[in-house]
């Protein structure tokens, strides 16, 4: 049953009904079991996390793809995951790529956005990357702020 904590609708206060059995939600009880079975099950994913192999594989130009594909996707959780997913193509061989993408959106009007930003830039210690943190370190949301100070805290680098 825990897989079905991976389940939602991407609607604020919208959980699913499991319980009414007019639901189109309930059918998804027919997908799970309650129990233990060392079989493998085909498709079953944790939707927050990327399988290790994909995040160990040494993809940088379709890990980019992906990237600029998911930030033009009108739902903000999948753009925020898109910007932290430039992480990786910091301090390598498509920083600048991934720098030009940063760059508009840690000017951008939603905070949420600024704050992602912030998150992956602090990873990377190009120039380009510090003053444009130096930027955010003045911004008026706190999230935002406080995403530049990370990684002072955790004694990466700057």
């Amino acid at each position: 049953m825990a897989e079905l904590g991976y389940s939602f609708r991407d609607q604020p206060w919208k959980t699913l009904d499991l319980f009414t059995s007019d639901s189109g939600d309930s059918g998804l009880l027919d997908l799970f079991t309650v129990g233990v079975s060392n079989e493998l099950v085909s498709g079953e994913a944790n939707l927050q996390q990327a399988p290790q192999e994909v995040i160990e594989a040494d993809c940088p130009e379709v890990l980019l793809s992906v990237v600029r594909t998911g930030l033009k996707d009108p739902t903000q959780t999948v753009k925020e995951t898109a910007i932290l997913a430039l992480g990786p193509l910091m301090n390598g061989p498509f920083e600048t790529e991934a720098l030009e993408i940063l760059a508009p959106i840690a000017a951008s009007e939603n905070w949420r956005d600024r704050w992602r930003s912030a998150t992956t830039l602090s990873l990377s210690n190009n120039p380009e990357a510090q003053k444009l943190l130096a930027t955010l370190r003045q911004d008026p949301n706190h999230y935002v702020v406080a995403a530049t100070l990370e990684a002072n805290l955790r004694g990466d680098k700057q």
